[in-house]
């Protein structure tokens, strides 16, 4: 890629890698203190193609395209209302044959066991705190609240920008939540 978007690019894992390939990165986050450290880890391994710039859901200040985009581990933590919104904006920064890479969780843990340990974590007080503990977490670890997407509404939102090419790569983890990549060509 010649321009890239890393949006949620937390410490950098993703971004020093992003920045190996592209001429250019911009690395955006919510977290002032991820993106220090995301800078810090792309200045240990020499890169100077990539900038950092504090995300909002309205992307102010940004005022460029990119030829991909990625994001990661992000929308889960995010309200589907917010998170849509956000999609959204993303899609309309894709260049013409332009590739956005985006991962989004549609489905929680299955099963009656998921059901009560989401409710438990939720809405009991301080069971949470226990789960951190059988997890190998800190007992004061806070609860990660996660939320699920229609990828009906995010083709959905694609397609209103005239982006018709997709695939999906399906993945899912340890606790039962599948989530997908969806990646969306804009030709």
């Amino acid at each position: 890629p010649n321009k890239t978007l890393d949006f949620g690019c937390g410490v950098g894992r993703i971004a020093v890698n992003l920045a190996a390939v592209s001429s250019s990165l911009l690395c955006m986050d919510i977290s002032p203190e991820m993106l220090q450290e995301s800078k810090k880890n792309c200045k240990e391994r020499g890169f100077s193609n990539v900038s950092f710039a504090l995300s909002s859901d309205r992307f102010e200040g940004i005022e460029e395209s990119f030829d991909f985009i990625h994001c990661y581990l992000v929308l889960q933590h995010i309200n589907p209302r917010r998170g849509y919104f956000i999609i959204s904006r993303l899609l309309n920064m894709l260049e013409s044959d332009g590739l956005a890479a985006i991962q989004f969780p549609i489905r929680g843990p299955t099963g009656k066991n998921g059901v009560i340990r989401k409710f438990l974590k939720t809405w009991v007080p301080f069971s949470h705190n226990l789960y951190n503990l059988i997890e190998g977490k800190r007992f004061l670890d806070p609860y990660m609240e996660t939320h699920h997407y229609d990828l009906g509404k995010i083709i959905e939102i694609a397609r209103e920008r005239g982006m018709n090419q997709f695939s999906i790569d399906g993945t899912i983890d340890n606790s039962g939540t599948l989530g997908l990549f969806l990646f969306i060509k804009n030709a």
